[in-house]
């Protein structure tokens, strides 16, 4: 079954013993898992896999969670299942026990490691897929596991790859929903909303909006035979086609898809979603633009204002920063100078440490929010300020 959690994303992290335990046996999982890479070959691996494979496995540390020492246990599992030279163990198998390591280092916010133990999992299902090639099970695991790398890639900014990833992802996608389409529609889906992102990020917006789309046909038609299963992604899916749309200029459209998303949020926060409190602060803070996009700027406040409240009761995660400079953004918009200042400093206190461990995945967000905080410090008619405020955004953007 398909998640209804939005993807976790890159948040700052701090030593501690038990993580560092972890990341130590995850290097050496790695060298393990590199012996039994012999019976697949290396040269079945695209340079990419290479690249990450032979760089991800530098020491990280991550915040320590209740699945902290499950996932140790889970590690140490393996490697005393490989370290045992006369236990059997198929690669599909393998590769099914080391995917599911991935996602909970994932969780952990270890994601350096969480997609070097995912290429590992490529690895092996494209070595599977060689020896099965009329597979449908091998073709599905690999495509899955491929979607997967895509979403580790992407966190950590490296866009191009986690593209070509989707891509490929994708591609099985489309020859398995050929043949089976009620077991593929929904990995179909999926796999065009994570292509949607890639290219948006990558400023392909044409081709995002169109992916994007394709997405939504989907999942309308998903939603509409098991409207309990697939409404969450429906909602979700209309989120990005707003962002889509508004990115091409279309803000009218745009405005009437996040509405029917923010409806559809609301809907299942009530009944059965409460896990769903975060995604409706995003597709709030996404009414919040197409509303100021068309002056509505008092309107585009309260949707701004109600995102930040719900996301004040949630653990912090990255998306909340870039919440907070639209806020300021609204109410700099609204003449209040004083508050806008307030929210944007604190959004440039938040970027600054993921920026700082990820410059690849924020650093252009929080570039636009030292430009933001630069013209609120004009505003109140702090030049010195706003001048180092933009000379840090300027050298941001020059890396």
């Amino acid at each position: 079954m398909l998640s209804v959690q939005p993807p976790a994303a890159p948040g700052h992290r701090q030593t501690d013993k038990d993580t560092q335990y972890l990341t130590n046996k995850i290097g050496d999982l790695a060298l393990g898992i590199d012996k039994r890479l012999q019976n697949v070959g290396f040269g079945l691996l695209d340079q990419t896999e290479q690249d990450i494979l032979m760089t991800s496995y530098i020491p990280q540390t991550g915040n320590p969670t209740r699945q902290l020492h499950q996932t140790i246990k889970d590690t140490l599992d393996l490697l005393e299942l490989l370290q045992d030279t006369q236990a059997e163990i198929s690669g599909e198998k393998l590769a099914d026990k080391i995917s599911e390591l991935s996602l909970s280092l994932r969780d952990l916010g270890m994601h350096e490691e969480a997609l070097g133990v995912q290429t590992i999992c490529v690895v092996l299902c494209r070595g599977h897929l060689q020896q099965h090639k009329t597979s449908p099970l091998s073709s599905r695991k690999f495509a899955l596991v491929l979607h997967n790398l895509s979403i580790h890639l992407s966190e950590l900014g490296r866009r191009e790859e986690a593209l070509r990833t989707s891509q490929e992802s994708l591609q099985l996608y489309r020859q398995l929903a050929v043949d089976r389409p009620t077991a593929f529609n929904p990995h179909l889906a999926r796999s065009l909303y994570n292509l949607s992102l890639d290219l948006s990020e990558l400023g392909r917006r044409e081709e995002a909006l169109q992916t994007s789309q394709e997405s939504i046909q989907l999942y309308r038609q998903l939603a509409a035979d098991r409207p309990a299963v697939f409404n969450p992604y429906l909602a979700r899916c209309l989120n990005n086609l707003s962002l889509r749309l508004f990115e091409m200029g279309h803000v009218e459209k745009a405005l009437q898809t996040i509405q029917e998303s923010v409806q559809l949020y609301r809907q299942l926060v009530t009944e059965k979603h409460p896990s769903l409190i975060r995604s409706l602060s995003a597709a709030l803070d996404s009414l919040s633009t197409c509303l100021s996009g068309l002056g509505r700027q008092e309107e585009a406040l309260q949707a701004v204002q109600e995102a930040v409240e719900l996301h004040r009761d949630l653990a912090a995660d990255a998306d909340f920063p870039e919440i907070l400079d639209n806020l300021s953004t609204c109410l700099s918009n609204l003449r209040r100078p004083g508050e806008a200042l307030q929210a944007v400093q604190e959004s440039v206190n938040l970027y600054r440490p993921l920026a700082a461990e990820y410059p690849a995945a924020f650093n252009t967000k929080f570039a636009k929010a030292l430009k933001n905080l630069s013209t609120c410090l004009s505003n109140l008619g702090r030049q010195v300020e706003a001048l180092q405020a933009s000379e840090e955004a300027v050298a941001l953007s020059a890396v």
